[in-house]
Formats: C-alpha cells, structure tokens, sequence
C-alpha cells in the first residue's frame, strides 16, 4: 500500500474506507494498519462520536453506548481461513474482546497493530456462510470505552461464560449492603448466593449443550468473572482471595490442556501475586 494521508481515510456508515475502498486481510498488513490507525486517529475518534451523539439526539432518554467503528474485513479471505479460534466459538455473544478469540497468525497480528495504535480492539460475527462465516475487525474509542478492571476483564467469555441476566440487577444491591456492612453483612452474602446460583445454573445448561470439556472451561471462566464482580463492589486491589481464584483457575486450565488461556491465567498471576505480598508485608 503506498503512503497516504489523512486526506484518503473516509468513511461508510459504522466502516472505514481507505481511497474509498474498505480494507479486507488480504490486502493489509498490520504494519500498515498500524500506519492508517495512527495518521487517521483522529478522524476515527471523531466519527465513533459523531456516531453516538446522532443517534443519542434519535433516542433521547435511552441508553446508548458508543459503537464499534470497523476497520478490516477477517473473513471471507481468499485462503478460506479460519479467523474466530476455539475461545471464540465457546463465546455465546458473537462479539470477541479477546485478543485468543482470533486465530494466530494474521488475524492476531491484526488485532495487535490495533492494540499498538492505542485503539481498542473487538472482532464480531456478522453471519455465517456455507463456506466462511463473515467476520471484521473493529476499533472502540479508547478515550471513552470503560477502563478495564484487570487484563482479563474479557476473558470468562472466552471461555464461555458470561454472567447471567441477573447481574444487572444485583450489583446496585450488593454495592449498597457492601457500603452498609461489609462482605460479612447477611443481606450481601444472600446476594452471592442468588449470583452463584444463577451463575451454576448457565452452567448446567453450557453443559447440555456443549458437553463437560466446555463445561470445564466456562467453569473456569465462572471463577474469574465472579471475583472481577467483587471487584465491581468492593473496589480494585489485589488480594488473597484473587490470587487464591488465580491459582485454582490456573490448575483447572492447566487440566483442560487451555493453551492460550493458561499464558493469560499465569501472566495474571504473575502480575498480582508480588503486588499483593508487597501491599501485606510489613
């Protein structure tokens, strides 16, 4: 691709144009993608809002969030690869916020040019064909996407789990019995139990449907998400609790054969393990 300037990014509807033609992964190479995110970085901020504020002033009094703006066409590609790996496919959602949801290789070389431009990254599945589903590479705002609580705020999806319906509706209260008793208050562990019990019950139903290995994993994916829930309610730091769920969930991937997750799980681990000990020694 030859130089450009700020002057040939463009833009249809909710994608990016490039001289007026839309990147696909056959004809980007991330080192070029990187290339357009930074030169075209402001153009891309300012159509993400342009966006939201439109369809904010269509929607008065709903709850918008800022869309997803997409950059490169994954799939279909010319040598018919595959783009959602194994994680992806065990996400019921469609929509991939982590980076081992896409297939080594290029598709995840995409994903890290994207990352590198300070952009965030998501991949979604738009519909499935007979021969290849058809999936893009997207960026979010950075500037106004939620901060994420941990490195692996994405990952109980990828391992097929996402939290039941409920939980919208129980962290209000959780927040408000935490605030008035702390984690030992009846009405706040009467609340974990209706999570846990919803939570067991999505379970019960992956592992109808899927079988037990993913039920495994979207058990493993359960662990996480209900401490990055705590952490929700009672605040970010490390502790006891979490590198103990670190340490359990680690052992389980490490049954399962998780491959990329056990890299996400120990460089977590690794992450937490020294800032607790320091925060606890005296």
């Amino acid at each position: 691709m030859a130089e450009f300037t700020e002057a040939d990014i463009s833009f249809r509807s909710n994608s990016l144009l490039v001289r007026g033609r839309g990147l696909e992964m056959d004809n980007v190479t991330p080192e070029e993608l990187y290339t357009i995110l930074h030169i075209g970085r402001a153009a891309l901020v300012e159509h993400i809002e342009t966006i939201y504020t439109q369809t904010v002033e269509k929607n008065p009094g709903g709850t918008i969030v800022r869309p997803s703006l997409g950059i490169v066409q994954l799939s279909p590609n010319g040598e018919k690869m595959p783009v959602v790996s194994g994680y992806g496919k065990l996400n019921d959602t469609n929509i991939y916020r982590h980076a081992i949801e896409v297939t080594r290789g290029k598709p995840r070389e995409l994903w890290a040019a994207v990352e590198e431009a300070e952009f965030t990254p998501e991949a979604r599945l738009f519909s499935r064909g007979r021969d290849q589903d058809t999936v893009s590479l997207l960026v979010r705002n950075p500037e106004t996407d939620p901060a994420p609580l941990t490195p692996i705020d994405h990952l109980p999806a990828a391992l097929g789990f996402v939290d039941p319906a409920i939980t919208d509706d129980l962290l209000p209260e959780m927040q408000s019995a935490f605030a008035q008793g702390g984690e030992s208050d009846g009405e706040y562990l009467t609340l974990w139990r209706a999570y846990r019990d919803a939570s067991e019950a999505k379970l019960d139903d992956r592992e109808a449907v899927y079988g037990p290995v993913n039920r495994g994993m979207a058990q493993i994916g359960y662990m996480i998400a209900s401490q990055l829930l705590r952490f929700r309610v009672e605040g970010v730091s490390p502790s006891a609790r979490y590198v103990a769920t670190l340490r359990v969930a680690l052992e389980y991937a490490y049954q399962q054969s998780a491959g990329d997750a056990l890299i996400v799980l120990d460089n977590e681990l690794r992450r937490v393990a020294p800032l607790w000990k320091q925060k606890t020694t005296p």
